[in-house]
């Protein structure tokens, strides 16, 4: 996975984190994944690497376009 860049007023490049990260909370791990990505100083997991079992769906929109 290489990096990429969105142009625009506030350009950005994600890069691959580069390693296998887990995002636990309360000793229970939500999402685990060797290709997340880095983001502006935000890491995502790839949908199918979270526990779905933990989170649930929100009518929150955002404008993300790595959401």
């Amino acid at each position: 996975m290489g990096t990429s860049t969105i142009v625009g007023p506030e350009s950005s490049t994600a890069i691959p984190f580069g390693k296998r990260i887990k995002a636990m909370w309360n000793g229970v791990i939500i999402a685990d994944s060797d290709k997340a990505i880095k983001f502006d100083n935000n890491i995502y997991f790839p949908p199918d690497s979270v526990n779905r079992q933990y989170v649930e769906d929100s009518s929150t929109h955002t404008t993300c376009p790595w959401k």
